[in-house]
């Protein structure tokens, strides 16, 4: 569990969350980030042993997503981290792997209107007058291009369920490893990470980066 702390003080913990593992699951007796950080604080903790620590979930990754997710410790800094998310304030960064070319190495925007449908867990594009849709921004930039395959970064200005998959692949681009949105693509994994994360530290506010090196980057940053 240790591992896998990026920083923690007593208002936050910025965590690395490996693919594959849920941040909260409705499964009983199926490990989840949640469930995890709490019993790590609960051990970590000096007296008050029968406590239940308190952890504030303040944004999410889907679960074979890997990447930096910031936990509140109480509820004034979940509270201000919230409202930063909501303002916009906070920035998350995603590397992926995105079968096909891309046609320029200039900064790409897409926007688009999505609709959530609770009986597949997935998403769809949407019109725009549609009951249910909402807007989704994103950008992208090209890192780098192989053969079939390419780098590619990706700056949310928004934050939709399955967001990245669907719009990457509704623009002719799906990630390498989606078996929701790109069935017919390469890998055995879905091929995204947030791989930086910035916000602004609650209290004070001042600016806090982290970003994971390129050591732990290795399924992205290949020859």
């Amino acid at each position: 569990m240790k591992d896998w702390i990026v920083f923690e003080d007593k208002k936050i913990l910025v965590v690395h969350k490996p693919a594959g593992l849920a941040v909260q699951n409705r499964s009983f007796g199926r490990p989840d980030l949640e469930s995890m950080l709490k019993n790590y604080l609960k051990e970590e903790e000096t007296g008050a042993k029968n406590r239940i620590p308190y952890l504030g979930i303040v944004h999410r990754l889907d679960q074979p997503v890997e990447g930096l997710l910031v936990f509140a410790k109480d509820k004034a800094a979940a509270a201000d981290l919230s409202r930063q998310i909501t303002n916009g304030q906070m920035e998350k960064r995603y590397l992926a792997i995105v079968c096909g070319k891309l046609k320029t190495r200039e900064e790409v925007f897409l926007r688009d209107w999505m609709v959530r449908d609770g009986k597949t867990h997935m998403a769809r594009i949407a019109d725009r007058g549609e009951k249910g849709a909402k807007e989704a921004r994103l950008s992208c930039r090209l890192l780098k291009q192989w053969d079939q395959e390419a780098l590619v970064e990706i700056c949310l200005d928004t934050g939709r369920f399955h967001q990245i998959r669907l719009q990457m692949a509704h623009a002719g681009l799906p990630l390498a490893g989606d078996r929701k949105y790109n069935p017919d693509g390469g890998g055995d994994s879905l091929a995204l990470c947030a791989y930086a994360l910035a916000f602004h530290y609650p209290g004070d506010q001042k600016r806090m980066v982290f970003e994971l090196p390129k050591s732990k980057l290795k399924r992205f940053y290949r020859e």
